[in-house]
């Protein structure tokens, strides 16, 4: 035999043979005879594949272009597939496909939620099979998958004493994002000290949320509730969630601050989360003592002998700010004017004029003591006060001529 012999181009051979006999002397006597060789089919073409993402849509390149579908779907066909098989016998053309396992897949074929399924439609000897989603897909669980997809022919490829022709492909499915998910902040609430008195623009904190959508679904926005007071207050940075003062927080002002961050994303319609921010200002020093009495602080005594001291009175002082900070003392410097004064301040800063004898008559009438108040702060405030104390004149001497 001369050349190869292919059932598709010629299924039956017509071969004639002459016989001649050889002779000098006479013209060459010769016979011949005629057959037929009937040409069998075997398996020797692969099957080709077409694919399209709808029955009437153009070819798609598989090896460069991923199949797409929604998350959240109910069950689809993702994929047509028309195969063709160049073997003109029905026993090898009549080609199956399945799901195959791939050495570089990591997914299993018993696992994939995918299946294929031949549809009662033949276009010739072009079989048309689909690519069936099984389930409903969620891109945050498993965001694509590859399935490797035989076509092949005859019987089946798990029959090892079989021999046929395949071809495969290794197909991509890209599941696509919905926004399905909300935002969701690390911490329900977050509780934050911070000492008062800061600087305006000052950082405060960080809130986090995140969000398991893809692109816009799951890129998160920042911002606080619309209470203007709090706008007032803080602004939050739309990207990253930190929080900053706007102005120099005041504890004696307000001392516990409470509002809403929230974390919007940016998917359409949006989705968005809050979380409940407080802030505790914690105190420092700098509120000084003051004194509320109209100053000078005035008492008045009648002139007389008192043998006891005893308490004028108590000046009324605040301070703002809190626990030690808040608290006080009151003294007074002694000094060439007051070494002779009948009153005194105690440290509770209350007044009190000494066992002494006041007579309007001998000067002076009207005694001054300087008062200073110090809190228990670190460091420490102070503010002064002037306490006056006015003899007042008796009808206690005769008239003399």
């Amino acid at each position: 035999m001369n050349g190869i012999i292919d059932y598709e181009r010629a299924q039956k051979i017509t071969v004639t043979i002459i016989a001649k006999d050889s002779t000098l002397n006479n013209l060459p006597k010769s016979a011949s005879t005629t057959f037929n060789i009937d040409i069998f089919d075997q398996d020797d073409h692969s099957p080709e594949i077409i694919f399209k993402l709808s029955l009437s849509s153009q070819p798609i390149d598989i090896s460069k272009n991923s199949v797409k579908i929604e998350e959240n779907q109910t069950p689809q066909t993702v994929l047509f597939l028309f195969v063709s098989d160049n073997d003109l016998s029905e026993r090898y053309s009549d080609a199956n496909c399945k799901i195959a396992e791939h050495p570089e897949s990591n997914d299993n074929p018993n696992q994939l939620p995918f299946s294929i399924s031949r549809r009662n439609i033949n276009l010739g000897k072009t079989r048309i099979f689909q690519l069936n989603s099984s389930r409903t897909l969620d891109r945050e669980s498993h965001s694509s998958y590859m399935g490797p997809v035989i076509c092949y022919s005859p019987g089946s490829p798990s029959d090892q004493q079989t021999q046929y022709k395949s071809t495969s492909y290794r197909i991509r499915v890209d599941v696509l994002d919905v926004n399905d998910w909300e935002p969701k902040f690390e911490q329900i609430k977050y509780f934050k000290e911070i000492e008062e008195g800061n600087k305006e623009g000052a950082l405060m904190f960080q809130v986090k949320a995140f969000d398991p959508d893809a692109g816009d679904n799951g890129t998160i926005h920042y911002s606080l509730n619309d209470d203007p007071v709090i706008q007032s207050y803080f602004s939050i940075d739309s990207k990253t969630g930190v929080i900053s003062a706007k102005v120099k927080l005041d504890r004696e002002t307000q001392e516990n601050i409470t509002f809403f961050a929230i974390a919007k994303d940016g998917g359409n319609p949006p989705k968005q989360a809050k979380a409940n921010v407080s802030i505790i200002l914690l105190d420092i020093n700098d509120e000084i003592p003051q004194v509320l009495d109209e100053q000078p602080v005035i008492f008045y005594k009648k002139e007389g002998k008192y043998s006891t001291n005893e308490i004028l009175g108590t000046l009324n002082i605040t301070d703002k700010d809190k626990d030690m900070n808040g608290k006080f003392e009151c003294w007074h410097v002694p000094n060439s004017d007051t070494w002779n004064s009948p009153i005194d301040i105690l440290p509770n800063c209350s007044v009190i004029l000494k066992a002494v004898d006041l007579d309007n008559e001998r000067p002076p009438s009207l005694f001054s003591l300087p008062v200073n108040i110090k809190d228990f702060g670190s460091p420490s405030l102070q503010s002064q006060s002037i306490v006056n104390l006015y003899i007042v004149d008796v009808n206690d001497n005769r008239c003399d001529f």
